[in-house]
């Protein structure tokens, strides 16, 4: 539960519990560098911090800027529940529902990207067009 915070969680709370983890984590180191690797959101996480730090601004307004902006994405967010996005519902029926309670991801760079198809071919889009050096994401 170290990743997930109350739906009712601030963004003040949501940032003292990553400086937190940031702590635990300092003396967490189980080898040497370069024995193994393992995958991890780890790194992701850190790099949101990293953005956040460096430009000032809180990460879902850093993507909606320079990623979802740029790109012309219309339906994507970090966060759930954002009113930009276009989430779909879970089934309910008569004896049935997959309706259940959303956390806040406090780690939003490693995982909890909201966004449509259609979205998702106009990233890939962008990107190329960087690659080619014509008004991309890059």
């Amino acid at each position: 539960y170290e990743f997930f915070l109350d739906s009712a969680s601030k963004y003040t709370d949501i940032q003292k519990a990553r400086i937190r983890s940031l702590s635990i984590l300092k003396d967490s180191q189980t080898a040497e560098p370069g024995q193994y690797t393992s995958y991890s959101n780890l790194g992701f996480g850190l790099l949101g911090i990293l953005i956040e730090r460096t430009s000032n601004l809180d990460i879902e307004t850093y993507f909606q800027k320079n990623i979802f902006e740029v790109a012309g994405m219309e339906h994507s967010s970090l966060v759930e529940e954002a009113q930009s996005t276009a989430l779909i519902d879970g089934y309910e029926g008569i004896l049935f529902s997959s309706k259940v309670p959303k956390p806040i991801i406090r780690d939003l760079t490693a995982g909890s990207l909201s966004t449509t198809g259609a979205d998702m071919q106009r990233f890939f889009a962008a990107f190329f067009r960087s690659k080619q050096n014509r008004n991309g994401l890059i």
